[in-house]
């Protein structure tokens, strides 16, 4: 459509009643007195919502170089399946990031950081995504690199 003074107008669709999880194509046509134009190239939609936030972030051990994080899976997917977890470390609390691991392998829900010094803490954040991004990052969790009192 074109309004009085031939710019094009943007049109919008709502389309209902669309399945999660499914996966949906479509393309769009202009139509004027001389005919139809050819399709567009196909827009792939993806029908679901982002990964649920990751809960149960816990230490299963530490040594002096070390710490060993685990975390429940998401209980939801968004109806998607999942593509990767991000980890968020702050080494030594510096209120940002310091290194962030990719975990592509979404059956392992657990990371095993080493290099570090003993006595640093570390605060750790959790998210899942899927194809149309990243879910909520977990609550972050502080915990020390050292080992038990002997």
């Amino acid at each position: 459509m074109f309004d009085t003074t031939g710019n094009a107008l943007v049109q919008e669709t709502k389309v209902s009643d669309l399945k999660v999880g499914a996966l949906y194509k479509a393309t769009v046509t202009a139509t004027n007195e001389i005919g139809e134009s050819l399709s567009s190239s196909p827009l792939t939609i993806h029908v679901g919502i982002l990964p649920s936030k990751i809960k149960n972030v816990r230490l299963e051990s530490s040594t002096t170089t070390s710490i060993f994080v685990r975390w429940d899976f998401p209980e939801s997917n968004g109806g998607l399946a999942l593509s990767q977890y991000t980890v968020y470390l702050d080494i030594g609390q510096t209120g940002a990031p310091t290194k962030t691991v990719i975990i592509y392998d979404t059956l392992q829900n657990w990371l095993d950081v080493d290099g570090l010094t003993t006595g640093v803490k570390v605060d750790v954040e959790i998210s899942a995504s899927n194809i149309n991004g990243e879910g909520e990052t977990s609550n972050s969790r502080t915990y020390y690199v050292a080992t038990a009192p002997a």
